[in-house]
């Protein structure tokens, strides 16, 4: 192998890992979090965490009881069954959402009452993180107890931490636990059903792949889509046909990700579509434009390409610079948590949200984590202005002001820090190095302030940058308002009209998010506004989880 080949394959081996670990510091925050909420990290107590927010049925059956007893005549069965639920704790919350649709007004109210409460403390950051410490631990019984779990996870974010936690327990090659496979064959719960095919889809036994291919015909949509994740994952062709049906009938979120897995299964040879806003018509459009792919390439596409990594919730983070305040939304544009002056942030420029449903966030006092409610749980000291942040592979923070960059251990302690000219647009390259933007050009330094190469750019005010695969960049021009695609000479590949454009982030479907003032606008391939979301302020940064 010459030499060059073998910093290829190394580097290839390198980024693999990568997405395969969570970052130091992640596991460090897991941690973090579980002993300041009093729960032991080892194997018997992470266990007996997740049993305790297990339910029996007759459990449910008294729950299921209290939410009625919400609408009683009397006041006071109300209030009785108001505290009852409360007592309860987390795992009444999966029926309590049930109830905020119900008809009858006084158990809605109730209901929204008592998972207002319940909210209180780290919520489903904790459960979150059990998840993945159970999974790095993995004592026996671990899969069993998640199993029993999954259906009273708090939400669809803690729901998808147990199902990865579960993939990581049960790799393909290892004999089928009899929890996973009792689930898929007979378990009442869609959920559980869901998790099994999940995990098993992508088992190396065809035998095993067979029983989770009934599940693509399974009466619950949820347990569908698992069930045809797992087998692409599995490299099994079924799938497909079965994603793509899927685009028309799944809750937009879980929509997307399907979408999502769609388009890095087809690569180039992706229909020119969207679910956009998730309308009747654009699903329809989308269903038939990848019918029409799988008809034409599914049996010769390459599911070797497929790599398990990060899949996309369809979360959306917005930061508004002049109005102070940072929030995430979901694919219906409803808001899922903000944080702003009340919780002391001030002119906020970046933020991205970390496992264990954290925040980094780079503001005018500086660089910290957050909870989802705003509370400061870990900050860098000495960092003045900044106006970028990001958190590497590796655990260490990088942070961007407008003449200079550095990079922080997980220790809070400064590594490095270099003085640059003037820049809006700053970022940590994937291969390590520093690149900003600067007058008609892209200059890359390495980690000694050493200089790489400069790229050209067209004139303008360059305030977004990103780099892409490909030796490529996304650059946002706020003065002219547009968004371009170059490659390393400069040649613009691609262009988009964006008045006020600042933030931008490309999707792995292609699309790209830009922010704006008054906006957050999702465009697709042709450069057509396919998903907005109007805000009070100017959205300096937007990224999507």
């Amino acid at each position: 192998m010459s030499g060059a080949r073998f910093m290829r394959w190394t580097m290839a081996v390198l980024a693999a890992l990568a997405l395969a670990m969570p970052p130091l510091r992640a596991q460090s925050s897991d941690e973090d979090l579980l002993r300041a909420n009093k729960v032991g990290s080892d194997g018997p107590a992470l266990l007996a965490f997740f049993r305790q927010r297990t339910l029996a049925e007759d459990d449910c059956r008294q729950i299921e009881a209290l939410v009625r007893r919400l609408g009683a005549r009397s006041f006071t069965q109300r209030e009785q069954a108001t505290q009852a639920l409360l007592k309860w704790g987390a795992p009444a919350q999966s029926f309590l959402r049930a109830a905020l649709a119900d008809a009858d007004i006084e158990i809605a109210r109730r209901a929204e009452r008592c998972l207002s409460e319940l909210a209180q403390g780290p919520g489903p950051a904790l459960p979150g993180a059990a998840a993945r410490v159970l999974a790095r631990k993995a004592p026996r019984e671990a899969i069993a107890t998640l199993v029993a779990y999954v259906p009273f996870a708090d939400d669809e974010g803690v729901q998808e931490s147990v199902f990865e936690a579960l993939a990581a327990l049960a790799p393909p090659g290892r004999n089928v636990d009899d929890s996973l496979r009792k689930a898929i064959l007979k378990d009442a719960a869609p959920l559980r059903r869901a998790a099994g095919a999940h995990v098993l889809g992508r088992h190396s036994d065809p035998a095993v792949r067979a029983s989770v291919r009934r599940l693509l015909e399974d009466k619950d949509v949820r347990v569908r889509f698992r069930a045809a994740q797992g087998l692409a994952f599995g490299r099994d062709r079924t799938a497909l046909p079965v994603l793509a049906a899927l685009l028309a009938e799944l809750p937009l979120g879980q929509a997307w990700q399907a979408e999502e897995l769609l388009f890095r299964i087809a690569g180039e040879q992706a229909p020119g579509v969207s679910l956009g806003d998730g309308s009747a018509e654009a699903r329809k459009k989308c269903r038939t434009a990848w019918e029409g792919w799988h008809a034409k390439y599914g049996a010769s596409v390459d599911l070797a390409r497929l790599q398990e990594g990060q899949r996309l919730l369809g979360l959306t983070i917005g930061i508004e610079y002049n109005t102070s305040r940072v929030w995430e939304c979901g694919p219906d544009g409803t808001t899922r948590w903000e944080m702003g002056a009340a919780q002391g942030i001030s002119g906020p420029m970046d933020a991205w949200v970390l496992p264990g449903n954290r925040v980094l966030i780079a503001d005018q006092r500086g660089v910290c984590e957050r909870d989802f409610k705003g509370h400061v749980l870990w900050k860098l000291e000495g960092v003045s202005g900044p106006n970028g942040c990001q958190r590497l592979p590796d655990g260490h923070t990088f942070v961007s002001s407008y003449n200079s960059v550095m990079e922080f251990g997980r220790d809070g302690k400064r590594i490095w820090q270099h003085t640059i000219p003037g820049s809006n647009a700053i970022r940590k390259h994937r291969n390590g190095h520093i690149v900003y933007t600067q007058n008609a050009e892209i200059v890359e330094i390495d980690v000694d302030a050493k200089p790489v190469r400069k790229m050209p750019l067209p004139q303008g005010f360059w305030v977004g940058l990103e780099d892409l695969a490909g030796d490529r960049f996304l650059v946002a021009d706020s003065g002219k308002g547009r968004v371009i695609e170059v490659d390393a000479t400069g040649k613009v590949l691609w262009e988009a009209n964006v008045p006020g454009a600042c933030g931008i982030t490309r999707l792995p479907n292609g699309h790209t998010l830009v922010a704006t003032n008054g906006q957050v606008v999702e465009l697709d391939r042709g450069g057509k506004g396919i998903w907005e979301r109007k805000v009070p302020g100017y959205a300096r940064r937007v990224h999507r989880r």
